[in-house]
């Protein structure tokens, strides 16, 4: 695994990010009530 950068969310997330699948990743909203689920971009 290369450390490709970092990541910087529109809003705030409460620990770190975890893994969701096929390249995906996860994060817990600041209050614990969402969760919302990233992918990179082609070609980023």
């Amino acid at each position: 695994m290369t450390l490709r950068g970092g990541i910087t969310y529109p809003q705030p997330v409460a620990g770190p990010a975890r893994a969701a699948g096929d390249g995906a990743w996860y994060a817990v909203s600041e209050d614990r009530r969402s969760v919302h689920v990233w992918a990179l971009r082609d070609g980023a």
